[in-house]
C-alpha cells in the first residue's frame, strides 16, 4: 500500500512539472535495475529504493492521467483491483506450484512484449508509417500486455508463497514485482477506457 500511495504523490508531483515525466520513467527503471543488485539483507535501503521507484513511476505517469477523464481513471483503477483480486484468488485456490510453471512462457511473452514496443517505437524512425501497422502494435501491446501481467499476478502470487515456504524471507523484491504488475495492469485498461 505504500508503493501505491508514493505513486499517487510521485503522479501529483507530475501534474505540477509535466516535463518531469521522462525523468520519473528512467528514473523508475534505472531503480528496477539497481534494486535487483543490492544486498538483500540491506532491507531499509532496499525499501526505500522501493518507494523510490513508486513515486518515479507515479511521476512518469502523470502526463497519462492528466489526459484522461475522472471516469476512466476510476474504472480502470476498480478493473485493476478486479483482476489483481481476481487472479490472486486463483492463485491462492490453485493446485499448489500449479501457476508456477507458467514462468516461462511469461518470460517469453515479456520478451515478445519488449519487443512489439520498441518495434512501435523505432518503426516511425525506419519510415514505417502505416498507420494499421503501429495500430496492431498498439493494440497488441496493450491487449497482450494486460494478458500477460494478469498472469504474472498468479504467478508471482504463488511464487512469493513457495518463497516463504523456502525460507526466503525478502519482502522488498516481491512487492516490487507485484507493484509493476499492478502498473503494467492500470496502465493498459487506462489506455482501453480512454480510448487509445
Amino acid at each position: 500500500m505504500a508503493g501505491v500511495g508514493t505513486s499517487i504523490a510521485g503522479a501529483g508531483l507530475g501534474f505540477l512539472a509535466p516535463g518531469l515525466s521522462i525523468v520519473g520513467m528512467i528514473g523508475g527503471f534505472i531503480g528496477v535495475i539497481a534494486l535487483a543488485f543490492m544486498d538483500p539483507t540491506n532491507v531499509t535501503r532496499r525499501q526505500n529504493v522501493f518507494l523510490g521507484i513508486t513515486a518515479l513511476l507515479g511521476l512518469g505517469i502523470a502526463p497519462l492521467l492528466m489526459g484522461s477523464s475522472l471516469g476512466a481513471v476510476i474504472a480502470a483503477t476498480v478493473g485493476t483491483a478486479g483482476i489483481f483480486g481476481g487472479f490472486t484468488l486463483a492463485a491462492l485456490k490453485s493446485k499448489r506450484k500449479s501457476m508456477l510453471q507458467l514462468g516461462g512462457v511469461l518470460m517469453g511473452g515479456l520478451f515478445v512484449l519488449v519487443g512489439v514496443s520498441l518495434a512501435g517505437l523505432l518503426l516511425p524512425l525506419l519510415g514505417v508509417t502505416n498507420p494499421a501497422v503501429l495500430a496492431a502494435l498498439h493494440s497488441f501491446n496493450l491487449y497482450a500486455g494486460l494478458g500477460i501481467f494478469s498472469l504474472f499476478v498468479a504467478y508471482d502470487t504463488q511464487r512469493m508463497i513457495e518463497d516463504y515456504h523456502d525460507g526466503n524471507r525478502d519482502h522488498v523484491g516481491p512487492a516490487l514485482s507485484m507493484f509493476l504488475n499492478i502498473f503494467n495492469i492500470f496502465i493498459r485498461l487506462l489506455a482501453i477506457f480512454r480510448g487509445d
